[in-house]
């Protein structure tokens, strides 16, 4: 054993190389402090008291299990090459112990177990904290008797397991009893943590039958259905556990399950669960699963083989592929429901209205009023150019959907941030008078007011960024540079005005899209006028409705949207993220965007994001450099001779065509990290920042508007 050493991960759980290697009190620290910072799949950065606050605020079970795998996690058990079985290279002696849904045990009280455990010298408690969801304890307890390996550290885990079942009459969860086992960190300023005790496994012999624990109000059922593979999954991928025994071909008939089972969306699953093989390569698994997809000549065995199979080597592994029988009922009681529900009659006179007003004949008067009625676009300073070198002013499409897409880190949040602003105080032509709603899934409503604040402010207010300046300013720790208090209290004075008197409206909702669509719809009942809604961003949405896939769902977002744009006449602009597809800032497009289908047919205006940082950033591919130097030279024409690209502060802007048809135009826009601030590289009406002392040829200056 290595004497209390493991490893640590970063966000999310399906990451299985480690971080680095960490002690309990090292964890413990962190834990009660929070003071370390994780960059998730959306490229910011979150601490750990942020990230479990997501979790603790989810409205849905599912939502919370989606939140949770972006929080750090540590595999007590020991310290490894690659998170699995097969990966381990040192035990640590230490047995991590999980208690879930302390409030369902009738007669137990998460404060009353937490007292008594700690107090506990049997158990060799070292470290006992609160679970990310707030109703569960997770314990790491010594191991007195030494741990060489999974079998002595299975029989450790029974032994401890089976005495607090018996001492304390409360269920555990089975999961961690796989050394490779990865436990979530959580936030708990009350954690507890301790530098002796030990458990003797030769004093508590691990019984078969364990007694019948007390009060468990929930009996269990097997899985079923697509989102029980994917709840399987995640718990394999929690614990770090090979199961495609690569013997008498039964990695294959693995594919064969999926294959039969979900044809293509199949093979991300194939994947997640092949990838903890040590010898796991992407490019065999692929050939693997294309065979079991392409095969015209299958055994009978394999035709019959269905996710039935996947479900069996899961058990066999030691996974628990049982759910709680109410979420099993639930399911069963939305699957038998009925369709729809008979209309009232004020209902259906309703409905006859509305299809009686489709049909009336158009007279010239009548086209003439719709055509002045119709919401004209909003007019940014913005300015693109397209490849013939005609400039043209950003218009966001009122009635329409506009997309903002980059990867992760690329700004496109930061883009919808300065859109609204500008929308808000500044105006633009053609915009129409009313309120501004953002809604912010990504972060907490006080991290974008931070983010607004600062981008409003547009200068450097510290030493660090301004977002980090402003906390330590608002909690009287820190103060704004010399010279530049005056000016921020005006604007800050002129930025809460903004938001008092509702023409910014901020919003960290857990909504579903069709309630997203509601309440907006709701909003304008009341008397407010809305000028456009912002969305951050589109893969944190739920359709709220039963999918056959992750882009099923994201199709049927936009889908949402794009009715309310259309049928309430307002812009509505969304960020989405890009795949890891996107090699360069020259591959961008709408057919990357990360879990979707083509959704060019939505989407009025599509906008690709890069931000070149410096210049290898811009590809690793050799097939690419070549496109990149052309990039190079369409930026010289638009920022003068002496453009170089990668240059700090220089966002790449690209407008497609709708449905893919190839460049519209682009810009090479000034980009603040200290402020968040976003400025077109040409002033309206004015010279470049760069101005050559050739004299160019004029243009003309149009607005786009797809």
């Amino acid at each position: 054993m290595n004497n209390g050493v493991f490893s640590i991960y970063n966000p999310p759980i399906s990451n299985t190389t480690p971080t680095g290697k960490a002690t309990l009190r090292e964890v413990w620290e962190e834990i009660t402090t929070a003071s370390k910072r994780y960059e998730l799949r959306t490229g910011q950065l979150f601490s750990l008291e942020e990230i479990v606050s997501r979790v603790r605020e989810a409205q849905s079970e599912k939502d919370k299990k989606e939140r949770k795998t972006l929080l750090p996690s540590a595999t007590f058990g020991g310290v490894f090459k690659e998170r699995g079985e097969k990966g381990l290279l040192s035990p640590s002696g230490l047995v991590c112990m999980d208690i879930d849904h302390i409030s369902q045990i009738e007669g137990t009280s998460l404060e009353e177990l937490r007292d008594k455990l700690s107090q506990d010298s049997e158990i060799g408690l070292r470290l006992l904290f609160l679970s990310p969801s707030g109703d569960g304890l997770k314990l790491v307890c010594k191991s007195a008797t030494p741990i060489e390996d999974s079998l002595s550290f299975k029989s450790v885990f029974n032994s401890l397991s089976g005495y607090i079942s018996q001492t304390y009459g409360i269920p555990l969860d089975p999961a961690p009893s796989n050394i490779a086992s990865a436990c979530y960190l959580s936030y708990d300023p009350e954690a507890i943590y301790k530098d002796s005790g030990e458990f003797n496994e030769t004093l508590h012999p691990y019984k078969e039958e364990a007694p019948q624990t007390k009060g468990e109000k929930t009996s269990r059922a097997e899985f079923s259905g697509e989102d029980d593979t994917e709840e399987i999954i995640r718990r394999i991928e929690e614990r770090g556990i090979d199961i495609t025994d690569r013997g008498e071909g039964k990695w294959a008939t693995l594919g064969y399950a999926f294959a039969n089972t979900y044809g293509k969306r199949g093979r991300e699953y194939f994947h997640r669960v092949s990838r903890y093989y040590p010898g796991y390569s992407e490019k065999q698994a692929d050939a693997v699963y294309n065979s079991c997809m392409n095969s015209t000549k299958r055994e009978d065995i394999h035709k019959r083989t269905d996710i039935t199979y996947f479900y069996k080597l899961a058990k066999e592994a030691g996974v628990d592929i049982f759910v709680k029988k109410e979420e099993e009922t639930q399911r069963k009681e939305k699957t038998t429901a009925p369709r729809e529900t008979p209309k009232a009659p004020q209902e259906e006179d309703t409905l006859r209205e509305k299809l009686l007003s489709m049909f009336h004949f158009e007279t010239e008067d009548s086209f003439r009023e719709a055509l002045l009625a119709e919401p004209e676009g909003i007019k940014t300073n913005y300015r693109f150019k397209d490849p013939e070198g005609e400039e043209y002013f950003l218009t966001i499409p009122s009635g329409g959907l506009t997309l903002i897409c980059a990867l992760a880190g690329h700004c496109k949040s930061t883009l919808l941030r300065n859109l609204a602003l500008k929308m808000t105080k500044e105006a633009p032509e053609g915009a129409p008078e009313g309120d501004i709603l953002y809604f912010s899934f990504e972060e907490s409503k006080t991290r974008t007011i931070s983010r607004l604040l600062s981008t409003f402010i547009a200068r450097k207010l510290g030493e660090g960024n301004n977002t980090d300046t402003l906390k330590k300013y608002y909690s009287g720790s820190g103060e704004i540079l010399k010279g530049e208090e005056e000016y921020f209290n005006k604007k800050r004075g002129e930025f809460f005005s903004l938001l008092s008197s509702g023409r910014l409206q901020i919003y960290s909702p857990t909504l579903t899209t069709p309630e997203l669509v509601q309440a907006v719809r709701y909003y304008l009942t009341t008397g407010r006028k809305v000028s456009a809604i912002f969305v951050d961003y589109i893969q944190y949405l739920q359709s709220g409705k039963k999918t056959s896939s992750r882009t099923e769902e994201i199709l049927s977002v936009v889908q949402e949207l794009h009715a309310l744009a259309k049928e309430e006449g307002l812009p509505v602009i969304c960020a989405a993220q890009l795949n890891r597809q996107t090699k360069s800032p020259l591959s961008m497009g709408a057919n990357y965007i990360a879990d979707s289908a083509d959704l060019t047919r939505y989407a009025e205006t599509i906008i690709n994001l890069w931000y070149m940082r410096k210049e290898e950033d811009m590809t690793t591919d050799k097939e690419e450099r070549k496109r990149v130097e052309e990039l190079i030279k369409r930026g010289q024409k638009i920022r003068g001779e002496d453009y170089e690209i990668g240059k700090k502060g220089e966002l790449y802007a690209r407008i497609d065509k709708v449905r893919g048809e190839g460049l519209r135009a682009e810009a090479f826009l000034l980009y603040s990290e200290d402020s968040g601030r976003i400025e077109s590289d040409i002033v309206p009406g004015g010279p470049t920042k760069k101005t050559t002392e050739k004299t160019t040829k004029k243009t003309t200056r149009k607005a786009i508007r797809v």
